[in-house]
């Protein structure tokens, strides 16, 4: 149990095993240690400068022996709050280099076609191009996020949808096409201007298509890693905007 915890945290299996043995036996030395955990003593003091460090373990003298000792718990949220701050410096810095580079990426800059491979690159990709899409809907008369998407892209970029969603102006609308799944019948009715038809079983979604004013995005998120393509053409955008309309009007 403690140890499933401890591997949550971050710890190492042999962090886990080691800080079990720990709190098991009380203040130990580091052979007493390696005795019970089944540690090598020469990988044990490495380890147990590792958990010192964390701070949670701490060390006591006792005449010629050296001691080590388990810290109060309030340490692991002592190293939860050092952690915070180190991430709210990381997104200071973030925001900075964000303020340095918008002047100079305009959406002159942006490519006519992207290729992107794994999450994290699709998700910041995602954050990135919201608020070009939205500008590009504007421009263009039609304030509307039209597509079909494989119900997994909704479950894998979960967070991002909430901004999606959450971000919304009045103006804004989703008409999607998808598949029958949990996520579609936990969503209905929940996002205000987000409508979503469901076509038959046999036809599976296997990959998904969003068309946001001039752009066109494609994602595959049902294996590993996922891709996605996005391309910037008003013509084969307007083509494809035309139809999902009619589309859109038939399935009425």
């Amino acid at each position: 149990m403690l140890g499933d915890l401890l591997s949550k945290l971050g710890y190492s299996e042999k962090e886990s095993k080691l800080y079990c043995s720990l709190v098991e036996l009380g203040e130990s030395t580091a052979a007493a240690l390696s005795k019970h955990s089944k540690i090598p003593r020469a990988t044990v003091y490495g380890i147990l400068d590792q958990l010192i460090e964390r701070g949670v373990v701490r060390t006591e003298r006792r005449g010629t022996r050296t001691l080590f000792v388990s810290s109060p718990p309030q340490a692991f949220s002592r190293e939860i709050d050092e952690e915070k701050e180190r991430l709210q410096q990381r997104e200071i810095i973030a925001d900075e280099i964000k303020k340095v580079l918008t002047p100079q990426l305009r959406s002159s800059s942006i490519p006519q076609l992207n290729f992107l491979e794994g999450k994290r690159n699709i998700e910041s990709f995602l954050y990135e191009m919201l608020p070009e899409w939205r500008k590009s809907t504007k421009a263009v008369g039609d304030c509307t996020l039209w597509g079909y998407q494989d119900h997994t892209f909704v479950e894998e970029y979960r967070r991002w949808h909430n901004h999606l969603w959450s971000s919304m102006d009045k103006s804004e609308k989703i008409h999607l096409f998808s598949n029958p799944s949990s996520i579609e019948k936990e969503l209905v009715h929940k996002i205000s201007r987000r409508e979503v038809r469901r076509l038959p079983a046999e036809y599976d979604f296997k990959s998904s298509i969003w068309l946001y004013g001039d752009y066109i995005f494609m994602a595959i998120t049902r294996q590993k890693p996922h891709i996605a393509v996005h391309i910037r053409n008003d013509i084969f955008a307007s083509n494809l905007r035309a139809i999902f309309k009619i589309l859109w009007l038939v399935k009425s």
